[in-house]
């Protein structure tokens, strides 16, 4: 049986681009970025593209070239005042949300993640990602899915950390805690969202 869930996949760009502006699929041309593109195209899930510099992009958006990376603390907070409110409406939007991006990367998105989340995760830096992306892409959708549930988010209160696994919430795992105060919430409140969006009721994907 077909599964129906709505899913998506949020990406990182990759230091490999054109050298030309080109259409966000086509523009970034790193290994591992072609491999997520696959497996997003074959299990028919929605994609977005996580930018240094432009935050979040749709797979038919058109980008100049550039070099600017999520880097530091301040990175992070410049990409998230891009991004935040698209993201907000996208976790609504989704019932699986399927992250597959670096440190840095991941913490411009965490105010969404919680368990409709599932971070891939490899301790085997980019090879493991390589290892988990090609066996994903022999997978059915359902298969895949199942498979990707391991690393579901899970919202939790003193959770043990599975050093494997990132299956406990944020911070939690990325920050190194040994406990958090999560209280079976997601992160997103409105106190974070910034001034100029609060009163907006719609945003664009």
């Amino acid at each position: 049986m077909k599964d129906l869930r709505k899913a998506l996949v949020i990406n990182g760009c990759s230091q490999s681009k054109q050298s030309q502006p080109a259409p966000a699929r086509e523009f970034y041309t790193g290994q591992l970025f072609r491999m997520v593109r696959k497996f997003s195209e074959l299990h028919e899930f929605d994609q977005k593209i996580l930018s240094g510099k432009y935050g979040l992009l749709s797979m038919s958006d058109l980008v100049d070239p550039y070099d600017l990376k999520i880097s530091t603390k301040a990175d992070v907070k410049r990409v998230q005042d891009k991004c935040l409110y698209r993201l907000v409406e996208l976790h609504k939007a989704y019932d699986t949300i399927i992250v597959i991006l670096g440190k840095k990367y991941r913490e411009v998105i965490s105010p969404i993640l919680d368990s409709k989340c599932l971070v891939a995760f490899s301790k085997k830096g980019i090879f493991g990602y390589y290892s988990l992306i090609a066996k994903l892409n022999q997978l059915s959708r359902p298969q895949a899915l199942e498979d990707l549930s391991r690393f579901r988010v899970v919202e939790c209160v003193y959770s043990e950390v599975d050093d494997n696994y990132p299956r406990t919430c944020y911070f939690c795992h990325f920050q190194s805690k040994n406990k958090c105060i999560w209280n079976l919430e997601s992160q997103i409140t409105q106190s974070q969202l910034p001034a100029q969006i609060k009163t907006t009721s719609e945003g664009e994907f």
